[in-house]
């Protein structure tokens, strides 16, 4: 749950994108030619729903998915929709699911030897108990899917570890450090081309920075944020972004920049039906119309990791 002030910096993992599988045909509507076909094509609609932060809707499909994999018989396919899954309960809260459904996924890569699962599995299960509050045990599972992702050379999976293991270390406060594996991370996506990675990497650098109090450097790293958002038409994460550099003008006391973003954020999340957001954006909107009466009670706002 979002508190007032909070804007999460936590970073997952999309499976499906780290785990390769045959091209799938567009869907046209006719009746697949077999089960697998089919269950390919819902992987891609369910990671597309993920990305775009529709997990309720993400979870239904992936479940269609595993039973299309079961029916089929491939226990790889299975593998993966398990892990989706697990991945998907973990953003809706469904913690105990979460990780019902990856230890399951695990247990099938190691069974078909395949290590790349592996990594990303033991990733989504550090996920899990990041989400939860479960710091160091989130850092041992990353570390051992750092470990894999560089001894099978997958460069995405081993940049994506890298900046959740940063996310740890933020949670712990230990700032310089989370920095440390952020800019391992950066370089790695932006030479992958992964945008949607690219830009969560980046706030969650701004977060780093905005935590050390070194605002100008976190406005430098939320600005190119939200114009990564705005490129991939990306609304909800577009919002936080406002919101985030909104929080950031309001730490360096410039009222009316604050005020301008928080307004664009707060239509943003109004349109996207996001009520959460939109009552604490409403609550910075507040702080700033009161700020600017009595800049001399200066409180800065709060973000937590």
């Amino acid at each position: 749950m979002r508190s007032q002030f909070l804007w999460l910096g936590l970073v997952t993992i999309s499976l499906l994108s780290a785990v390769s599988s045959p091209q799938v045909r567009h869907h046209t509507g006719v009746a697949p030619i077999s089960s697998s076909s089919y269950a390919q094509e819902l992987n891609q609609r369910g990671n597309r729903l993920y990305e775009q932060g529709r997990f309720q809707e993400s979870l239904e499909v992936f479940e269609q998915s595993l039973e299309a994999w079961q029916k089929s018989g491939d226990i790889r396919g299975e593998g993966i929709a398990l892990a989706a899954l697990g991945l998907v309960h973990s953003e809706l809260q469904q913690y105990t699911k979460a990780l019902e459904y990856s230890r399951q996924a695990l247990s099938i890569a190691k069974k078909t030897g395949d290590r790349r699962a592996e990594g990303t599995i033991l990733n989504n299960i550090g996920l899990t108990h990041n989400i939860r509050g479960e710091y160091n045990q989130a850092l041992d599972y990353y570390q051992q899917a750092l470990s894999i992702a560089r001894e099978v050379n997958d460069r995405k999976g081993e940049a994506r570890t890298l900046n959740n293991i940063g996310v740890s270390y933020g949670q712990l406060r230990k700032y310089n450090k989370a920095l440390k594996y952020y800019h391992l991370s950066l370089p790695m996506v932006k030479s992958l081309g992964d945008r949607y990675w690219e830009e969560k990497n980046l706030r969650n650098i701004g977060l780093a920075y905005y935590n050390l109090g070194q605002y100008n450097q976190a406005l430098d790293y939320y600005q190119q944020a939200l114009s990564i958002c705005r490129d991939l038409d990306n609304r909800g994460d577009e919002a936080q972004a406002l919101d985030a550099v909104g929080i950031t003008y309001y730490a360096l006391q410039d009222y009316s920049q604050a005020l301008k973003y928080f307004e664009q954020a707060l239509i943003i999340f109004q349109e996207i039906g996001d009520r959460t957001s939109e009552r604490a954006t409403l609550e910075h909107i507040k702080k700033v119309h009161h700020a600017l009466k009595k800049s001399k009670n200066f409180i800065p706002l709060k973000i937590e990791a």
